[in-house]
Order: structure tokens, then C-alpha cells, then sequence
């Protein structure tokens, strides 16, 4: 087997006993591993020491893991997290591996294709469309983040932290346009936005791109064009 890329992974896990082996292994590849049960440790050590990557297990007593996950990419968007069998499911997390040791080598192996693919968060409140929206984009190999609210998906993007935001124009309560806004008082440009709508005028385009939209669909939108656009908006971006 070959050398691990990874210099430094770092475990997490209410009980550690069960990756004991794993971390021996690891050492014996000359990976620097360090361990600990407690979330608040986990937090304050990886702020300072920038692991490769993250190696999470049963933590549903401390914190949710996709708060978590979000935590932990906060300063490091890239940052490679795994879970451990038994450690709950988290759609933003990039890989689950089973206990064996040899799954999670394989995956240390391979970093690039470890990285997480870029997260598309979903904003549309017809449920049906952003269903189909989200299996297409899944279907891909993006992570979705899909809200038929729209206050609770402002409320979700510092958490979430997106690289791409497809939003419905007409929703009740705030439109889409009023999350444009939103979205670029506080974020400004760095969040890319897609606009999906029925609106398809000369002026509700402008009016999109005016407000801070960086592109603009109408509905009905063949799914070809969706995921051109959404792979255009996303390059270069996680994955």
C-alpha cells in the first residue's frame, strides 16, 4: 500500500476504542493522528494545528454533525470529512466509511477525489420542483441544500456555507429578488445566484441581474441547461 498524503488526521468520537487499530495503522504510515472525545477540543486544536483531514463517530450527544461539519469549514472549505459507521448520516459531509481500516486508507489515498463537491443550496416553495430540482443535482454528484422556506434558507447559508445558491423568483413571503438582496447586503458578491423563474420578461431579467443575480433561467428549463449552468457557476469552487 502505498504512502498516505495525508501528514496529519485528526478523530473525533465519543468513544475512541472503536479506532484504536485504525490510528495504530495510520501511525505505522507515518501519519500524525490525534484523537479526542470531546467536540470543544476537536474545534479549538484543528483551528490551530489545520489537520488534512477529519475523522468523525458518534458525537449525537454533543452537536449535529452537519453544524458540525460547517464549523469545522468555516476557515477551510475543502477541509476532507469522513464519518464512521455508526455516526448518524450528514448530507454535507463528503464520505462515510465503515470501521474497517482499509476503507478509510483507500479514501486517505485518494484525497482529490475526497474533497467535497460543491454544495447547491435549493430555494423554491412549489416542493415537487425543487424535489426533481435537488435528484438532478444529486444525480451529478453535488451536495444540495434544499429549503421551501426561504427565511430558513437565509437563516441556513453562514452554516451551510454554499457555493451556489438557485433561488425561485415567486415565493410566497419573500421572493427571490428580496433574497438577492439579502444575500449581497451581507455576503455580498462572493456567493454565486441563480435565478430560476416562470418570469421570463426583458425586465424581470434585468431586474434580477440589477439586484445582484449572477445568472438567470426561466421555467420550464431542460435540465441540460440547468446543470450547465450550475457547473459553469460552481468551477473551480469545492470540488
Amino acid at each position: 500500500m502505498s504512502e498516505v498524503p495525508s501528514s496529519h488526521v485528526f478523530f473525533c468520537d465519543r468513544d475512541l476504542a472503536r479506532s484504536a487499530t485504525l490510528r495504530r495503522r495510520l501511525r505505522d504510515r507515518g501519519v500524525r493522528v490525534t484523537a479526542t472525545s470531546a467536540v470543544r477540543v476537536l474545534l479549538e486544536r484543528t483551528r490551530d494545528a489545520s489537520p488534512d483531514a477529519v475523522v468523525l463517530g458518534d458525537l449525537s450527544a454533543q452537536v449535529d454533525l452537519e453544524t458540525l461539519a460547517g464549523m469545522l469549514r468555516s476557515g477551510r472549505r475543502d477541509l476532507p470529512i469522513a464519518l464512521m459507521e455508526g455516526a448518524g448520516q450528514a448530507a454535507d459531509l463528503n464520505l462515510a466509511v465503515p470501521e474497517s481500516t482499509d476503507a478509510l486508507e483507500s479514501w486517505l489515498d485518494a484525497p482529490a477525489a475526497a474533497r467535497p463537491r460543491p454544495l447547491v443550496l435549493c430555494v423554491d416553495d412549489d416542493v415537487p420542483y425543487l424535489d426533481s430540482l435537488a435528484r438532478l443535482l444529486r444525480r451529478q454528484g453535488y451536495r444540495v441544500a434544499a429549503f421551501d422556506n426561504p427565511e430558513e434558507a437565509l437563516a441556513a447559508i453562514p452554516l451551510k456555507r454554499p457555493d451556489l445558491a438557485i433561488l425561485d423568483v415567486r415565493m410566497v413571503g419573500m421572493s427571490g429578488f428580496q433574497m438577492v438582496e439579502e444575500i449581497r447586503e451581507v455576503y455580498g458578491a462572493a456567493l454565486p445566484i441563480l435565478l430560476l423563474s416562470g418570469l421570463d420578461s426583458d425586465r424581470s431579467l434585468a431586474q434580477g441581474i440589477r439586484l445582484g443575480a449572477t445568472a438567470y433561467l426561466t421555467k420550464p428549463c431542460p435540465p441540460a441547461c440547468v446543470l450547465s449552468a450550475v457547473d459553469s457557476l460552481t468551477k473551480g469552487r469545492a470540488s
